[in-house]
This record gives C-alpha cells, structure tokens and sequence, in this order.
C-alpha cells in the first residue's frame, strides 16, 4: 500500500502543478484582456470628446419671423420704408469637417444693409411697387470661423473682388388677403446679383407688420454654377449642399424715422 502511495505521489503533484500552471494563465491572459481594453478605450474617450467638443453641430438657426404680435392692417402705412436695425442677410451651407462623421451648417451673416421699399394702394389692393432695392455689403460677412472667413474673402464669392450683393425686384409685389391678419406669404420676382453675375429669381418670403415695422424673412437656394461661384472644397473641409442665402430684413415705416440722410422723399434707386 505504502509503494502504491509513493508511486502516485509523484503523479498528483503533477497535477496540481499543472492546474496551478493554467489557472495562472487564465488570470494572466484576462489581465492582460483588460489591460488592452483600458488602453483602447483611452484614445476612444479622447476622440469622443474631441468630436464633442469641436464637431457637434451647434449652428445659428435659419432665419424665422419674430413671434411678437403682428398689426392688423398695412392699409395706414403706405409710403416708404427703409431698412432699419436688426436686419441681418447671409449665407448657409452643409460642410464637413476634416473626414469625421459630424456634418454641420456654415453659416455667415451681416447686418450690413441698405435698401428701401414702396408700399402703394390701399387696404383694399396694397402692392410692392417693382423697383425694390436691397444692397448687402459682403465683405463683412461673419462666420464662427476665420478661415471660412478669408476663404469667403479670396475664393467663392470673392468679395474683395465683389464688395456687394444685390437684389432689385421687376415686378410689383400683391400682397395677399391674408395680409389684413398681419402676416402673409409671397413670392418676389427680380434680378439678384451675387459674384458680379446677375440672375432673374423668384424668393418667397414671409411678412409681417407690428407697429410701425415690416418684417420679411426668405431663403433662397441656388447651385454653386447659378453665379459662377467655385464650390469650396479644401483639405480640411469638404461641402456637402448647394449654398442657401438668407435674410430677415425689417422695414421702418418714413413717419418713424428722423431724417439722417436718407431722404423719405426719393424713390428706391
């Protein structure tokens, strides 16, 4: 009994040692699993954050009309009306940054506007008359980033070359029955020029009156070729859409206005 013993002695130590041997693998080898998981999920949370931080869309929402109380009536306003405060005028575009999945909107504006409008009729029949001018001073257009900027600036529309866009209308404008409720939906007819290129287009806009105010508020989408504008594609950045310009212009009624050089009196240029 005792050789029987001694005999398997030997042979459980070596099982023991092997199962000793194994179990210390298996506990090398989920060490090591969970160390190459920490070490990858590192630079993962890294780019997450870089692409929260820097690449979540966040841009200026489109242009909307105002949500104060809107006029009854245009009818008591007709005459001339000027571009006043508030005005802003621009560009929007879908964009790409670099080759991360994060899509965003481009957005440049300016409040840098001249223009007036001629309200005729009564409340019966009111009209835009034709002529209408609007003047965008574009050099001045502002984005969230100063490389689009100079782009904007030296490239694309080129405004060092061309300062201004500007729209004047060819048609007059009647405005609907639904005016009388202080808001209505139109479409203007007439020449824009962007990029020193002049095209007949058709905008529809929306507007409304408050006291003393008109407010209009339109978009308008065009293909990069419309005006003979080089569609923007760099090494940091590709563009996904064709531009959109955009505006909310508000109009000052002349009665409510102090005679600072703009003359009530002349007609829209």
């Amino acid at each position: 009994m005792d050789s029987m013993l001694a005999t398997a002695a030997p042979e459980l130590d070596e099982i023991e040692e092997t199962a000793y041997r194994e179990a210390t693998t298996r506990r090398r080898s989920r060490r090591v699993r969970r160390l190459v998981a920490a070490a990858a999920i590192v630079p993962l949370a890294g780019i997450a954050t870089t692409y929260v931080l820097f690449f979540t869309p966040d841009s200026p929402a489109t242009l909307q009309l105002s949500s104060g109380p809107a006029g009854t009536s245009l009818g008591a306003r007709t005459g001339q009306w000027s571009i006043g405060a508030g005005s802003v005028a621009g560009y929007r575009v879908r964009e790409k940054l670099l080759r991360l999945p994060a899509s965003n909107d481009a957005v440049g504006r300016t409040g840098a506007i001249t223009g007036r409008l001629d309200l005729q009729g009564d409340g019966a029949g009111l009209r835009v008359a034709r002529g209408m001018q609007l003047v965008v001073d574009v050099t001045v257009l502002e984005s969230d980033d100063a490389r689009r900027d100079d782009h904007m600036r030296t490239m694309a529309i080129e405004t060092d070359k061309f300062p201004t866009a500007t729209f004047v209308s060819t048609e007059d404008l009647v405005l609907p029955a639904s005016v009388a409720g202080g808001r209505a939906d139109a479409v203007v007819r007439g020449d824009l020029t962007v990029h020193g290129v002049t095209r007949p287009v058709a905008i529809p806009v929306q507007a409304q009156q408050s006291p003393g105010r008109i407010e209009v508020v339109g978009a308008f989408s065009f293909g990069w070729d419309l005006f003979d504008i080089k569609q923007p594609n760099l090494s940091y950045v590709t563009v996904e859409s064709d531009p959109t310009l955009e505006f909310q212009l508000f109009f000052d009624h002349a009665s409510t206005r102090s005679l600072d050089g703009l003359g009530s009196e002349d007609g829209p240029g």
